[in-house]
């Protein structure tokens, strides 16, 4: 597997990476690092085709599953710390995921995966 971080003035840092969901674990203190430095990193290219491959990425990057509780935008629960989208219209865009900020004890990562491109758009506003 590799990872490349590719940084361009007014965008997020973007991570080229090959492989699977379970070679990204070895590039853990890698994405550790860009999110510190940063604040955030696209990983772009690893190879994910279903919920199973989808929660061997989340869980490649993150040490504790997020409890979903948000009753605005209610999603359903795949596996522990795996949730679907929040269905919204279309011909909206989508409000800001603020993933439990509010909360005394908040997340400390937030992992989005996009298993089937949108046809346009697909922006994700994080606050």
């Amino acid at each position: 597997m590799t990872f490349a971080l590719d940084l361009a003035a007014g965008r997020p840092p973007v991570a080229r990476v090959s492989g699977t969901a379970e070679d990204l674990a070895g590039h853990r203190t890698a994405v550790d690092e860009a999110v510190a430095a940063h604040g955030a990193v696209l990983l772009r290219g690893l190879d994910l085709r279903d919920e199973a491959a989808a929660e061997a990425a989340v869980r490649a990057v993150t040490s504790t599953p997020m409890t979903e509780r948000e009753a605005f935008a209610p999603r359903a629960t795949y596996r522990p710390g795996l949730h679907s989208p929040t269905e919204w219209p279309p011909d909206q865009p989508m409000c800001m995921h603020h993933e439990l900020s509010y909360a005394l004890r908040v997340p400390s990562r937030q992992v989005f995966v996009c298993l089937t491109a949108p046809e346009g758009g697909g922006a994700v506003g994080l606050a």
